[in-house]
């Protein structure tokens, strides 16, 4: 039997290489297809016991808008401040960050710094990559807002012949210019390079994904450590997670469905390689094996292949695909397990056995003329 197996085995290497690369690959690629459809699901119907932001905006500012004549309008914050303040909070958004903005008075000039952020460093903003308003040069690169060059982009009527603009006593170098839909004393520079002595009066922090209320909560303490009462604070306005729970059984049906349409795949591969073999399968049975004990040995050859393949196809997911996934879906990690591993393998191995079953029954049932006359 042992003999007939590796007859088999070797049959299909040397004579159907193509056919046989191609089925492995196919359920390589399925069984990882079948763990990332179970996580995706499970991440997608994950609870979140708390409120879920319905604004992606967020502005703290230094403004009273009701002031009246005489009142002070603007409360500032110092650079110091600020510079506290992001250090704490960029990393604690980071994930969710699309970019922050500042905004106050410099020397005479009305100045703004735009800025994603992304591990541990500055990145032009979404908002200053579309160049909006530059009339000439351009604006900054993610290596300029990291670097310590006193650059700028200012309008036009700001910049000497050089195009340079002397603030707080140091120059800039403006590397593009503003169209003449900005104010005259409007510039722009990179966060690393605002003089210390400037002040902020409106902080905005915008984001990709909607904050949860104990975010929100932990951004407002710590804009208050860095602050006080100097900036006012907006309410969180936001709605209970509605992405509620499914039912296991109901996720399990989504992996099962996808195992079937695998399995009918495979079914359809391996019964080319079994049609290949009709003539060495009609001489073994006339050499006296029987059809039960051929198909034992086609059955071993069949699921050991397939469970081989299983096994390094949930580790191929586990070890390689599942942290690249972690990144762009939160929750999809906290929902595999040993058993969730052995659950999904259990019912792929049964499905692939029932239907392997019939497969070979179906072939093995045939006589050594009828698979002659085949050929």
């Amino acid at each position: 039997m042992l003999k007939f197996l590796w007859h088999n085995i070797k049959h299909s290497i040397m004579k159907q290489r193509l056919m046989t690369v191609l089925l492995v690959a196919v359920q390589l690629f399925s069984v990882m297809v079948i763990a990332f459809s179970y996580g995706l699901i499970n991440h997608y119907n994950f609870k979140i016991d708390e409120k879920e932001s319905t604004v992606l905006i967020y502005d703290f500012t230094g403004i009273n808008y009701e002031a009246k004549e005489g009142e002070e309008q603007y409360q500032y914050v110092s650079k110091e401040s600020i510079d506290k303040f992001l250090e704490d909070v960029l990393p604690y958004i980071e994930k969710k960050l699309d970019y922050f903005f500042l905004m106050g008075p410099l020397d005479g000039y009305m100045f703004e710094c735009s800025s994603g952020y992304e591990k541990g460093a500055f990145k032009l903003s979404t908002q200053l990559k579309r160049n909006i308003g530059v009339a000439e040069g351009e604006m900054f690169t993610d290596e300029q807002m990291n670097s310590s060059d006193k650059i700028i982009v200012a309008n036009q009527v700001a910049v000497d012949s050089d195009w340079c603009v002397e603030i707080a006593g140091e120059r800039y170098q403006a590397v593009g210019l503003l169209s003449k839909e900005y104010l005259d004393n409007m510039v722009f520079v990179p966060y690393k390079v605002l003089p210390a002595g400037a002040k902020v009066y409106y902080i905005s922090l915008l984001f990709k994904e909607p904050l949860f209320e104990s975010e929100y909560k932990e951004i407002v303490s710590m804009v208050k450590d860095a602050f006080g009462d100097t900036l006012s604070i907006p309410e969180f306005e936001g709605i209970d997670n509605e992405s509620s729970n499914r039912v296991y059984k109901d996720i399990m049906f989504v992996t099962v469905f996808l195992i079937i349409v695998c399995v009918v795949n495979y079914c359809i591969m391996y019964k080319y390689l079994l049609d290949k073999r009709r003539r060495e399968f009609a001489i073994t049975r006339i050499c006296g094996c029987t059809k039960y004990k051929a198909g034992i040995v086609y059955m071993i050859e069949l699921i050991g292949v397939s469970a081989i393949t299983l096994v390094a196809g949930l580790m191929m997911y586990h070890y390689w695909i599942l942290p690249k996934a972690i990144e762009q879906f939160n929750y999809i990690g906290l929902f595999y397990s040993s058993r969730v591993y052995l659950t999904i393998s259990c019912i792929y191995m049964g499905t692939l056995s029932l239907a392997y079953l019939v497969l070979v029954c179906k072939f093995i049932r045939k006589t050594p003329v009828a698979l002659i006359k085949e050929v």
